[in-house]
């Protein structure tokens, strides 16, 4: 077949399929996969799989999972329908057997389970045959990711600035390529949306496509296993904008990446919009070739950093708003306060909080959320200052610092100095002689007396116990 006569790794496979063993024609495919896939996909796709059986025109593999075998015919099947049609004739089948006990070795107890006995051939996201209208009949943008649910804060102002641009003069040179880098769950991939919904927005007539580097190499992939990476390339070529999400996914893929770098290079060339979102800065893109590193370093480069705390408590008010949940104060001060790393984990705090609240039947208090939250999320440790007791103490008993530093003499302010001396003593650094200079120039016995009262109070007084207890919890200890 002219496929073997191109490669001297299949040098032999025209001969009769019937004289081929199972070991044989698998590891004929083995060296097939390791020619058009990347080597990660290859040792975690397929070296793990188990030749069975050839009957026929029927090769029969064995699986470690049934997700193992849905991956595989989901993202797989053309490299399989093109290499044992090659190898065993058009009719060539495929048969699957996963492991659905993996503690049973007995396959007569059910260890195994056949789960298909076919070759399916998956499409692709493109028909390069076909005239671009017909292709791109739609953008695949994410519907809910426009500028209308995108929440600013300082941590992502400038990047929104630089898109909102981009929407009204797509294709400036000042402003293209633009790419945008910041850690997981900061809003990259709903920031380029947004930039797609705005501009077909304001022109329905341009043409928009976004996709993640990852469905971009199982597209180039499959394209190249069909020789027909020219339509491949055609297909992106013909694009007014390309929004391409996690660029980091084509580290290592050396063949993707020259694909990618003609496509870029055209499109820019062409003066078309290019907008790429990283989960690094440009400079910490090892293993991508110097000229595609070159090119992206030129472009607009701007920072989504993580979440402040303002942008927290709005997504969070946003997100409990939505659902009808409503949270005790402290508790929603907890989850901003400590949920720090991105958004995902803060949606997911939020929902996986409400789960256990169902199934527990519990009632969503300072120490349940604690419980909780900290067994998904790494939560921020903060250091406990005297300044940081202050601000719990004037929120939970309703005084200003000016009442707290002053003079008065109302109950409510004594027992708020007292707690905050308290606490200050117990759980930071400060000398007694600092923390009443902190307290608005009290004496070293005003300090000293403070303390002790607190700890007598704490023995006969609910209503002290109870204050301590909460903001110890709110202090983490």
């Amino acid at each position: 077949m002219a496929y073997y006569n191109s490669s001297s790794a299949f040098k032999g496979a025209s001969s009769p399929a019937v004289t081929l063993g199972v070991e044989e024609v698998w590891n004929r495919c083995i060296s097939y996969f390791e020619q058009v896939l990347d080597p990660k996909a290859v040792d975690t796709w397929f070296r793990p799989i188990k030749p069975v059986k050839l009957e026929g025109k029927t090769l029969t593999i064995r699986v470690p999972t049934l997700y193992f075998y849905e991956f595989l015919e989901r993202n797989y099947s053309r490299v399989f329908s093109h290499i044992l049609t090659e190898i065993l004739g058009e009719e060539a089948k495929l048969g699957y057997e996963a492991l659905v006990d993996s503690t049973s070795k007995d396959i007569s107890k059910g260890g195994i389970k056949v789960v298909s006995q076919d070759i399916k051939g998956a499409s692709l996201a493109y028909e390069a045959s076909k005239p671009l209208p017909n292709v791109i009949h739609k953008s695949h943008l994410i519907n809910n990711y426009t500028f209308d649910t995108f929440v600013t804060s300082d941590s992502n102002n400038v990047p929104k600035s630089f898109a909102q641009n981009i929407c009204e003069h797509p294709g400036n040179p000042m402003i293209n390529p633009f790419y945008v880098f910041g850690a997981p769950g900061v809003g990259k991939t709903h920031l380029i949306n947004a930039i797609g919904h705005q501009l077909i927005r304001n022109n329905p007539s341009i043409r928009v496509l976004y996709v993640s580097t990852d469905t971009f190499v199982q597209q180039f992939t499959s394209a190249a296993c069909n020789h027909k990476t020219a339509d491949f390339t055609k297909f992106y070529r013909q694009v007014d904008v390309l929004l391409i999400d996690d660029i980091q996914s084509l580290v290592g893929k050396t063949k993707t990446q020259e694909a990618f770098f003609q496509i870029f290079n055209h499109l820019y060339m062409l003066g078309k919009q290019l907008v790429i979102t990283c989960d690094k800065p440009p400079v910490e893109l090892l293993g991508l070739e110097e000229r595609l590193i070159s090119r992206i370093a030129g472009s607009c480069i701007a920072h989504i950093d993580r979440p402040d705390e303002n942008l927290r408590r709005t997504i969070l008010d946003m997100k409990m708003e939505k659902e009808g949940i409503v949270l005790r104060n402290e508790v929603k001060e907890f989850i901003v306060k400590n949920v720090t790393s991105n958004l995902r984990e803060l949606d997911g705090a939020l929902t996986s909080l409400m789960l256990h609240s169902i199934v527990q039947k519990r009632d969503i208090d300072l120490k349940f959320a604690r419980e909780i939250i900290s067994r998904s999320v790494k939560m921020d440790v903060r250091e406990i200052t005297f300044d940081y007791i202050l601000s719990l103490v004037c929120d939970m008993l309703g005084v200003t610092t000016d009442e707290l530093r002053g003079k008065s003499r109302k109950q409510e302010i004594v027992i708020a100095r007292q707690l905050i001396m308290y606490l200050a003593k117990t759980y930071t650094d400060e000398s007694f002689a600092t923390i009443g200079v902190l307290l608005g120039g009290r004496t070293h016995s005003t300090i000293v007396h403070g303390c002790n009262t607190i700890k007598e109070q704490m023995t006969v007084n609910s209503t002290i116990k109870q204050y301590v207890n909460k903001l110890e919890e709110q202090l983490g200890i």
